[in-house]
């Protein structure tokens, strides 16, 4: 990630308590997270790009799939159903970019 690349940020963390994990059949927490993942350019953060949701059993570390995690909590994996958005901090760059064009373009026609 020096000159370019991309991390993933948690937005928000869901947990459900003495729930029986499909893989390792014990009854443990599992998490959800919703998280995006933000572009970076020379460690500037440029633009959000994408929201995804993660499930993962506390006992076996493994991620459950909208299958495995049953009925009532399947419409947590859904990103629709998460309102939650990107912090406006993770346009810096983009607004940065802007502003440096804008005033570019006004220095130009002066």
């Amino acid at each position: 990630m020096l000159i370019a690349g991309w991390r993933a940020f948690e937005l928000k963390r869901i947990s459900i308590n003495d729930e029986c994990c499909p893989i390792c059949k014990h009854n443990v927490e599992i998490t959800i997270t919703l998280n995006f993942r933000l572009y970076y350019f020379f460690f500037i953060p440029f633009i959000p790009d994408s929201r995804y949701v993660v499930a993962l059993c506390s006992h076996c570390n493994e991620e459950l799939s909208e299958a495995d995690l049953g009925p009532r909590y399947r419409h947590l994996l859904k990103t629709k159903n998460h309102k939650e958005k990107a912090p406006l901090r993770s346009w810096t760059g983009f607004i940065l970019l802007v502003t440096l064009l804008a005033a570019y373009y006004t220095y130009l026609h002066l």
